[in-house]
């Protein structure tokens, strides 16, 4: 399983390999949000995002975001959330539906200016 990560769609199927292996420890949702920050630098490499700490009324939380554009994704918690309840997990659907979805909200902001 040698894989030097890079912060790119490379590491993907790396991602797929290591949650199809695991778990690893006690702590799934730790193991999680490992995993899902590696997909989030993977997301925020395409759109030139970057990590912020998101606050509103519930508290604060890591996010991706693009330092134009007033959009957020929570990579960490889109695993998280789904370990909790109960689905399956496949990160390179996650990670294409992501970049799918945001590739649209980034459109129509675009055409909004």
């Amino acid at each position: 399983m040698d894989h030097t990560l890079t912060g790119t769609a490379s590491d993907i199927p790396y991602l797929e390999t290591v949650i199809n292996c695991g778990p690893f420890s006690d702590n799934i949702a730790d193991e999680l949000v490992i995993i899902g920050s590696v997909m989030g630098d993977a997301i925020a490499d395409v759109f030139g995002m970057e990590w912020v700490v998101y606050t509103d009324e519930n508290g604060s939380d890591f996010a991706i975001a693009h330092p134009e554009k007033t959009v957020f994704a929570f990579p960490q918690d889109m695993l998280v959330k789904r370990f909790e309840e109960g689905e399956p997990i496949n990160i390179s659907e996650l990670f294409f539906s992501t970049i799918e979805t945001l590739t649209s909200v980034f459109e129509k902001a675009a055409n909004k200016e």
